[in-house]
C-alpha cells in the first residue's frame, strides 16, 4: 500500500517539477554568406561552406557548428547599436565551437555574429 502511494506521488508530482525547471530559449541565427573584396589570385570557385549558429538565452552561449575541416576560424560578435566588438578570437578547432557570452551582452540589444574562414564571411544577427 505504501509503495502504491509512493508511486502515485512520484507519477503526479515528477512531471510538475520537470515543467517548472527553467528551459533555455534557443534562437537559430540565420547565417548569410559574403566574400572578401579581393579574392585570391587564380581562385575560380568558392569553397563549399556549411555552418549553423544558435544562441541560448538561458545560459548566454553561442553554439557554432561548422561542417568541414578548416584550419583557422575567426569569430567576432558586435553590438549593432554601439558598433562595439564584444568578442573577437581566432579558433583553430573548428567543428563545434561553444562561446560563453555571459556578462558580455547587454539586454534589449541586437548583435551580429561574424565567422571568417579564409575569404568567406558568414554573418547573422540575433537579439538578446
Amino acid at each position: 500500500m505504501k509503495t502504491n502511494k509512493l508511486l502515485l506521488f512520484l507519477l503526479v508530482f515528477l512531471p510538475i517539477c520537470m515543467c517548472a525547471m527553467p528551459q533555455g530559449k534557443v534562437e537559430d541565427i540565420k547565417l548569410q554568406k559574403s566574400l572578401s573584396s579581393t579574392p585570391a589570385k587564380g581562385k575560380r570557385s568558392v569553397d563549399l561552406l556549411e555552418a549553423s549558429a544558435h544562441f541560448n538565452f538561458y545560459n548566454e552561449t553561442l553554439l557554432i557548428n561548422l561542417y568541414g575541416d578548416f584550419k583557422n576560424v575567426e569569430i567576432s560578435v558586435t553590438n549593432l547599436l554601439t558598433n562595439e566588438v564584444v568578442y573577437s578570437e581566432l579558433h583553430t578547432i573548428s567543428s563545434n565551437i561553444v562561446l560563453n557570452m555571459g556578462g558580455l551582452l547587454e539586454e534589449n540589444s541586437e548583435y551580429r555574429l561574424e565567422i571568417i574562414i579564409g575569404e568567406t564571411i558568414l554573418y547573422g544577427d540575433f537579439d538578446f
